[in-house]
């Protein structure tokens, strides 16, 4: 039913901030199953089923009745539904309240709500901005 807070979608946008077309979106709807490798651009919308890998240039949703289980590769990825498998994030990565993610992660950043789940590695992907701040050696720690 439109409007449903269940299957409400979190908030689709582009690269550009503006919100993105119907054009610009890929989507595998409830009950439907798909499994392979996928490439694309723009934004990929997983509401069934979705077994193989992900390469897209854009963002992934995962929604709540979504369930991965992939690698993914994708600049933005926002996880409402269940993923199994490793993410790779140029960009940030959401887990919603209701997301649950089984799997390591290398990201940008990373947002976890309260409530969701996630089991794995996490490394965070240095920005061209990043500081490389010394560590103390070992026998200065000692002191």
């Amino acid at each position: 039913m439109l409007g449903s807070k269940k299957n409400a979608a979190p908030a689709i946008q582009n690269s550009t901030n503006n919100k993105a077309s119907a054009s610009d979106a890929t989507i595998i709807s409830p009950n439907s199953k798909f499994e392979g490798t996928l490439n694309s651009t723009g934004i990929l919308r997983i509401d069934g089923e979705f077994r193989g890998d992900i390469n897209i240039k854009g963002s992934v949703i995962i929604g709540e009745d979504g369930i991965v289980i992939a690698n993914i590769n994708a600049d933005k990825v926002t996880i409402a539904g269940k993923v199994e498998g490793n993410i790779c994030c140029s960009g940030s990565l959401e887990l919603v309240q209701s997301g649950k993610l089984t799997g390591d992660i290398d990201a940008k950043s990373i947002r976890v709500d309260e409530g969701a789940i996630f089991d794995g590695k996490c490394k965070m992907l240095k920005s061209q901005s990043d500081t490389k701040i010394p560590l103390p050696k070992k026998n200065e720690e000692a002191k």
